[in-house]
This record gives structure tokens, sequence and C-alpha cells, in this order.
């Protein structure tokens, strides 16, 4: 709190040692008239200020004023001022006295109560269109699923005809395509834990770079530079693509009209360790040092609620840390912006790696087989008997659970969909599971991990299988899973 007193008449403003102090002056220093006072707030406030105290002298209000000072520091502080105007015999003003009160504290806390208040409501809106695009994704991975499956079905089925068996070839890839579509919108709608494996970073990179040229758009040049005989690194394929989006997102934004977007990629021995490093540099505006400071925390962001929510580099940093992998970041304003990533180098199975064929189809063993969906049931049951497997089929769980306590069925396998009506998929292996616990269970989906989870079944199991699927990897699957072991119930 600081105490004035200005003498009107006299032109003359005398101030109290707190005063002094919130204005980080010295009496020797402050002119003690009303344009000295003017002098030390911030220059947006000045005119606006002025004109609110003189309507006060002539109104008889009290004065309720809130603006800000910029003190020689170059510290910028909020101030809430409060005074009464003394009149005399005749109606004229001759003094202003009142107090400043120093409410930066307040002030501040308030801003950034407003400021999570708005990320929060962001962060609902994502959360809703998450939601949204993973009941979109399911349905589209059963579609999916009808179109993989009897393109590949069919062209098993051929034979010599090489030209239908070329377009159905085409159709197939042209459905993997979509479904890799499908998983980076959901990776850009929601926090996906991912299933990590081991890749190749030029791959998704490559996969990628057509969306970010059409996210920059036509003004920003993108130079893709992959670097050679790269390591294999341990990730989810989405958390690249997550990565590679926002730092395309943010690059956008800084660059004014005309710029440069250039991503490398290069392994880096760097004190006896092995890297993957991925860089992403760009010709925009760059940033302040304070800037540089604050730039991963979470809810920090310099752009205002109708530019987004700004949370692009907190978002690249929680995945670099859920990845064990480092972040560097380099800017200086005018001079662009480079942000480099660090994966350590991962020694392990392939990618892609399939668990190995069976030379024999087995053909004895006899599976359930449960999906709500008719036609993707249709088309699992054909592949599982193109495997010369014994298949019993059914779209109901409680018909499942009917068939599976009948003591002659002896199935050694239950495939089941996660959700569908009356259970979900691992309430119905736990049942069945009781009277015969050597059943073997494998779970499809082609819902998110999330939804999965809550249901009991993640993704990266070995017993599951993600919607679509071809007959090669069902059957990698399947056999996988060591069926000769005995099914017989207790």
């Amino acid at each position: 709190m600081g105490v004035f007193d200005w003498d009107i008449r006299n032109q003359r403003v005398t101030w109290d040692d707190g005063a002094y102090r919130i204005y980080g002056v010295s009496r020797a220093d402050f002119g003690n008239d009303f344009d000295s006072w003017l002098d030390c707030l911030h220059p947006e406030d000045r005119e606006r200020a002025r004109t609110e105290v003189l309507n006060v002298l002539t109104s008889g209000f009290p004065l309720r004023l809130d603006f800000r000072i910029v003190r020689p520091d170059g510290q910028i502080r909020h101030i809430h001022s409060e005074g009464t105007v003394l009149y005399d015999k005749s109606g004229e003003a001759i003094r202003l006295i009142g107090v400043n009160r120093d409410q930066t504290d307040e002030v501040l806390a308030r801003l950034e109560r407003d400021n999570l208040s708005e990320q929060l409501l962001q962060a609902q809106k994502m959360e809703s269109v998450g939601r949204l695009a993973g009941s979109i994704a399911h349905d589209f991975n059963n579609v999916l699923s009808i179109i993989v499956g009897n393109a590949e079905l069919a062209r098993l089925d051929l034979g010599d005809n090489a030209l239908c068996a070329e377009a159905l070839t085409e159709i197939e890839q042209a459905s993997r395509r979509a479904a890799e579509i499908t998983q980076k919108i959901l990776a850009a709608a929601r926090k996906e834990q991912g299933t990590p494996r081991s890749l190749e970073l030029n791959r998704i990179v490559d996969s990628t770079v057509n969306m970010i040229r059409r996210l920059l758009g036509e003004e920003i040049d993108l130079l893709w530079e992959p670097g050679q005989n790269l390591w294999a690194i341990h990730s989810d394929p989405s958390h690249i693509d997550q990565i590679l989006l926002n730092l395309c997102v943010n690059s956008r934004d800084a660059i004014a009209h005309y710029g440069t977007v250039r991503i490398r990629t290069r392994n880096v021995l760097d004190y006896g360790h092995e890297y993957v490093e991925l860089i992403f540099q760009d010709t925009g505006c760059g940033m302040t040092e304070e800037v540089k400071k604050r730039v991963f925390e979470p809810y920090f962001t310099t752009k205002t609620a109708e530019e987004g929510t700004g949370l692009g580099l907190s978002t690249i940093s929680r995945i670099v840390e859920m990845n064990k992998a480092r972040i560097e970041l380099n800017s200086e304003p005018g001079k662009g912006t480079t942000i480099s990533i660090r994966w350590p180098r991962y020694v392990g199975p392939a990618e892609n790696a399939a668990p190995p064929r069976s030379v024999r189809l087995s053909g004895s063993e006899k599976i359930m087989l449960v999906e709500d969906h008719p036609i993707v049931l249709g088309v699992a049951k054909r592949m599982l008997e193109n495997l010369g497997y014994e298949v019993t089929a059914t779209r109901s769980a409680s018909e499942a659970v009917r068939l599976g306590t009948d003591r002659n069925s002896n199935y050694s396998l239950l495939i089941t969909d996660v959700i569908m009506p009356e259970m979900n998929g691992r309430q119905l292996a736990d049942r069945l599971k009781i009277l015969n616990p050597s059943l073997k269970c494998l779970f499809m989906s082609g819902y998110t991990n999330d939804v999965l989870c809550a249901r009991g079944v993640r993704g990266e199991d070995a017993n599951f299988l993600r919607k679509p699927f071809s007959q090669d990897e069902l059957q990698w699957k399947v056999q996988s899973l060591n069926l000769d072991t005995d099914c017989s119930f207790n």
C-alpha cells in the first residue's frame, strides 16, 4: 500500500514511503506532479488514466482506477488506486487523497486461472473429439476388415488370374493405407499411450510428409532429408506422427508468410551412446529467452484462444519423456527455431516381425469365434476354415457361453471381439475359462487403446489382434498361441 496526496491548486503530488517502494523510484527521482505520475504508467494506460482522474474531479464520484506501471528496472506492476476528492466552499476540487495498492500477484493469479480454465475447456473439447474419433474409427475398421478380408479371400481363390489378383492386391493395400490414416487421426485427436515396437524412423516420416506439406500450405517449402542406414528406434508410429504434426503447426504459425521447414534424420554417437536423431528446423520468428524457458510447460502458450490451444511443445515433451528420448531447443528472435529429438538406438526384433508359421496347418483344433458384426464374423470364419480349423461362429456372447458349457465341445481357442452387447470379450473369456482353464483366448477390436484397457485388454498384448487384419496375420496370431495343449474340462 502507498498513500498519495495531490494538491490540485499547487499541482504538487506527495507520496509516502510505501508509494515510492511500489513505483520503484526515490524521492529525488520523482517530479512530485501529476505529469510525473503519468510518466510512471504503462504507455497503453496513460491516456485512459488521465481521462478517468480528470472526470473524477468534476463528477464528485470517488476514484476507482486499475492501471499498470513500468518501474525503472522494466518490471511491470498492476496497481489499484482508490481516492476521494476534497472541494472548497465554491465546489472547486482542491485535493485528491487516496491509496495505491500493488495487486500484481492477484492479477497474475487470476490470469493464470483464466488461462487454465480455457485450457481445460480446450482439453474437454479435444476429449469429446477423441471419443467421437474413436467411435468412428471402430466402425471404419470393421468396414476395412470386410474389404481387406474379402479382397484377400477372393485373391486366394483366383488361382492364375493375374490381372484380377493385382487389382485385389491394390484394394488390400489401399485399405491398409486407410487404416494407417485412421490411426493418425486418432493420434492427433486423443492421448494414446500407443504400442511401442521396433521402427525405422525414415519410413514413418516419409509416410507423413504429404500430410505435412498440406498442413504447411503452399507458401512454406518443406525439405525432407532422410539419413542413410538409419538405426532402429523403439516407439509407437502414432507418437512420431504426433510429434511431426505438432512441430509442423508450430512452425506454420511462426512463419509469417514465406519460409522453409527442413526435416532431417541421422545416426548420432554421443559419448559412447548411440541415438537416432530427428531435426526439425524452420525459418520462423524464433523465440525469446523468456518463452524458451517456459515453452515445454503443460499450460504455457503464446497463442490466443482463437489461434488454438498452443499446447504443441508440451505435448511433444510428454511423448519424448514417454519414449525415454531427449529433446533440445535452439531458437533466437528473427532467426528461426531448431528442435532435435534423440531416441536411443533399439536392438531387438525387426519391425513387423511375425511369429513363425507352422509348416502344417493343424485342422484338428476347435475354435469358437464371437463377433457381433455379421459380415466381419463371416469373413473371419472363412479365413480360419481356409487355415484348416474347425470353427463355431456366433454373434452372441450368451450363445457363446451356452456353447462353451457343453462338456463335449473341447474348444482350444476363443477368438472374440472386445466390445459387444451383453458382455465384453474379457468377461466372456473369464466365464469360459472357469470351466476350461486351458482355453486360449485371442481378442480382436478396432477400438482405441484407452477403451480396450477399460475392458481389461491391452493393445500391446500378444493375444490381441487389431482390425483390420489379413489371413496371414490371423494365422500368425493363432499359431503363436500354441494350441497343442490339453483343453479338457475340470
